[in-house]
């Protein structure tokens, strides 16, 4: 799978359902109790930046995604509306539904404690109360639940899997929501650096820590993902002392931290699995509890 059919899937962004003009909206659109959510694990966990849900009713005339970056703050004459008490601003959307919008929560808001709503041309939504938390990790699965495995690249971009999985001291890299705050400053929506003609890196403000098998990992950087919008990525080293074995991985950023369930592969590709010592005259080999007795005459040295 490329790298970008990956992020697709991650950022969950639909194709134009209908094209040319779209259907009237009559009825005002509903937001659901509870219903702003991160799109990782879908619980109200949020931070500057996330990429976050709203569910409800009456949320757009039709399924349309973004096709551009930086974002539109428009799609079909949806717009989701964020108020932090002091102003409203308007959320950069990568789809809009009638029953789901996709968008990112903007940076540098006023407080943590904000109103979302949704306007369409039928009217503005109820507004659902939502609170922000400086950093509020949560890996993206393949489930797209938030349970399961993690979305884990090589770094060659080919996935980790159990068909492949990732080497003790290899490094590899992680996909997530909900690092927060980076340096220098993005605009919400806008598309991350890349570190050379694509702008600056967008490195993550918060102190990352990740463990796997419950083993420190080594955090060679955590970010913005280049060319994206609101996706961050972190890449790190597997833990040496990590065993053959599905694998949970967490990620703490500050006081937040991810889910405590979602795995990934490790197997040391160049692991023993049997050992002996055979002369001319046999020996015993071991391995894996088993032994086998190779028999004099079997293996010969030749000058």
């Amino acid at each position: 799978m490329r790298l970008t059919n990956v992020i697709r899937s991650v950022l969950l962004i639909l194709p134009l359902v209908r094209p040319g003009a779209l259907p009237s909206q009559t009825l005002p659109p509903v937001i659901s109790d509870g219903g702003v959510v991160n799109t990782a694990d879908y619980t109200p966990a949020i931070s500057p930046g996330s990429l976050i849900a709203i569910f409800g009713s009456n949320l757009a005339p039709d399924v349309i995604a973004a096709s551009t970056i930086p974002l539109p703050v428009s799609l079909g004459g949806v717009s989701v509306l964020i108020d932090d008490r002091t102003r409203t601003v308007e959320a950069p959307l990568f789809f809009v539904s009638p029953g789901q919008v996709n968008a990112q929560m903007p940076y540098g808001l006023a407080r943590a404690d904000l109103r979302v709503s949704i306007r369409t041309a039928a009217g503005t939504s109820n507004a659902v109360e939502c609170r922000t938390v400086p950093a509020a990790p949560k890996l993206f699965t393949w489930t797209q639940d938030g349970k399961g495995e993690a979305i884990l690249l090589h770094a060659d971009v080919s996935l980790v899997s159990e068909e492949a999985p990732a080497a003790p001291g290899e490094v590899v890299i992680l996909y997530l929501t909900g690092l927060g705050g980076v340096t220098p400053p993005v605009v919400a929506g806008a598309a991350a650096g890349d570190g050379g003609a694509g702008g600056p890196l967008r490195s993550v403000t918060a102190n990352i820590q990740v463990t796997v098998q419950g083993h420190p990992a080594t955090v060679w950087w955590a970010g913005l993902a280049p060319y994206f919008a609101g996706l961050y990525q972190v890449n790190l080293q597997v833990p040496a002392q990590c065993r053959n074995m599905s694998s949970v991985i967490t990620v703490s950023a500050g006081a937040g931290a991810s889910q405590q369930t979602v795995y990934t592969h490790v197997r040391d590709r160049s692991a023993i699995v049997a050992h002996g010592t055979v002369t001319a005259k046999g020996g015993p080999v071991q391995g894996a509890g088993n032994a086998v007795a190779i028999p004099p005459g079997a293996f010969r040295h030749e000058s």
